[in-house]
């Protein structure tokens, strides 16, 4: 039992982690800027509204942790972000965050048809919106794994299903404590300036910061799929943004409620009948997969600078058998954190630099698609997901770097590199 609170403590600690990882940190400042706002109106409320946004996010937790256990329970095996590797998912959540970019950017404003003025001001920023922010913010955080939980999700994969309910719950609470810390206290929220002209400023520049994170998506999804299916979804997207427009336009007290409803109806039926043209996956959209190295050739990686590798485990076991060291890197074109960890360390010019005086082969392996080696591999180093970093040296026992990377980090495992590299 002592093992398992550890791991609690872990998982508790992770989820606040996850909180400032590259796949959350984008969406922060918006929903500080939700409480902001709800303050300002009536402070009494903001614990509750708080709370209804950690519900969310503990109830997406728990559907996320049925999920896993339902997965065991057939015999298979499960990986954390690995439902970004389904485009459908990706479309879903790009067309989630493009309308909420619309949103910000001022493009419309959700009401319900038949509303007058009082209501719709009541409505604002009611509980539904807290609700639904704790989702929002649950599916931009499942893309990402950060420090303590990639070591507490494999030992949690263990344990029988009700513990791992738990287990999930705690990244859910630690992923919302911030926000129940500033329910609990909200004087703290006077540090921030009052509303006024600077929030709807600010407001519209986090709608361009969510319209870059589609743009990310897109890069996924023609990562997924292909350039052709990237056109289809492109004007989808614009069909989206044409149908909540309509919405935004109409659908407002100062029309009839027969207006209302009808444009209501029409922004649904061209987002339906959109989706079922424009998003099912046929044949001719997939993009060619890039062929795995046959056997232990080395093959240039296309996913990374010169000098890197595609990774097979037949080639990672002769270049240990004939004396090499290997840094093996495994991440996915949809893993914000594999993204910012390349960028920031494993690309850099120092580092490679760093790699090469110790002649240390550099392999990459791709898990922006379903890849069950690949999965097998991390999941056997007791990981369950990306980024997946390992310093492999002859003789020795693998050094599994954190899910966030520094350059310290790097250089003080390759000091364990012998000097020749062999």
């Amino acid at each position: 039992w002592q093992e398992v609170l550890k791991y609690l403590i872990f998982a508790f600690l992770g989820g606040l982690i996850l909180n400032i990882t590259p796949c959350v940190l984008p969406i922060l400042p918006i929903r500080i800027m939700a409480i902001v706002n709800q303050a300002q109106k009536d402070r009494s409320k903001v614990l509750r509204h708080v709370m209804v946004y950690a519900l969310g996010v503990l109830i997406s937790f728990a559907i996320l942790a049925a999920i896993f256990i339902g997965i065991q329970a057939a015999g298979q095996s499960a990986g954390w972000g690995t439902q970004n590797q389904n485009p459908y998912f990706q479309v879903a959540l790009m067309a989630i965050v493009f309308v909420f970019a619309l949103s910000l950017l001022g493009v419309f404003e959700i009401t319900l048809p038949g509303m007058d003025a009082a209501s719709k001001a009541t409505s604002r920023g009611g509980y539904g919106g807290s609700f639904f922010g704790g989702i929002f913010a649950f599916l931009m955080a499942i893309s990402c794994t950060g420090p303590f939980l990639g070591a507490a999700l494999p030992f949690a994969m263990k344990l029988p299903p009700t513990l791992i309910m738990l287990f999930f719950l705690m990244i859910g609470l630690g992923f919302a404590f911030p926000f129940i810390l500033i329910g609990m206290f909200p004087k703290a929220l006077k540090i921030i300036p009052k509303p006024g002209d600077w929030m709807v400023l600010f407001k519209e520049l986090m709608g361009f910061v969510l319209l870059y994170l589609v743009y990310t998506m897109l890069k996924t999804t023609l990562a997924l799929t292909g350039g052709l299916y990237l056109v289809n979804v492109i004007f989808y997207l614009l069909i989206v943004g044409f149908a909540v427009w309509l919405y935004g336009k109409f659908v407002r007290f100062e029309y009839s409620r027969a207006t209302q409803w009808f444009f209501s109806i029409l922004a649904l039926v061209l987002i339906v009948a959109a989706s079922w043209y424009y998003l099912p996956i046929k044949e001719e959209h997939l993009a060619a997969e890039i062929a795995a190295p046959v056997g232990d050739e080395m093959v240039q990686s296309p996913h990374a600078p010169d000098g890197w590798y595609v990774f097979s485990p037949q080639l990672h076991s002769k270049l240990l058998a004939e004396g090499k060291s290997v840094f093996l890197d495994i991440g996915a074109e949809w893993c914000k954190n594999c993204k910012s960890n390349e960028k920031t360390v494993l690309f850099t010019e120092d580092i490679m630099q760093d790699f090469a005086g110790k002649e240390v082969v550099l392999l990459k392996g791709d898990f922006t698609r379903k890849d069950p080696v690949l999965l097998e591999w991390i999941t056997a180093h007791d990981r369950l997901g990306v980024p997946f970093n390992a310093l492999y040296i002859p003789n020795e026992d693998a050094i599994v770097f954190p899910e966030l990377l520094s350059k310290g980090m790097v250089r003080e495992a390759l000091t364990k590199v012998p000097k020749t590299g062999v």
